[in-house]
């Protein structure tokens, strides 16, 4: 059986090797700051792409290598599951 294509990822798994979700827990939206960080470090993007409610140009980027052997990548997704939680904790 078929399942229903509905999200944008939905449509993006159909022609991906292979995919992976690396969540991210917060209590406020980080979409737009984690787009600006991985503008930063991806190889190109899809502008418009999930980013019509916001003024971000995309979110969606890709790179050219696994990015799960990018030391900038795992920088930046430490950054923002564990490191942030660092300001939050010293703020209580």
């Amino acid at each position: 059986m078929r399942k229903n294509l509905f999200w944008h990822i939905d449509y993006l798994r159909q022609y991906a090797d292979h995919s992976a979700s690396l969540p991210v827990r917060a209590s406020t939206d980080l979409e737009c700051e984690i787009a600006a960080a991985l503008a930063k470090i991806s190889q190109w993007n899809i502008p418009g792409f999930g980013s019509m409610d916001c003024r971000c140009n995309s979110h969606l980027f890709g790179m050219r290598d696994d990015p799960a052997l990018s030391p900038q990548f795992i920088k930046l997704l430490l950054d923002f599951r564990m490191n942030r939680l660092e300001g939050v904790l010293k703020q209580r």
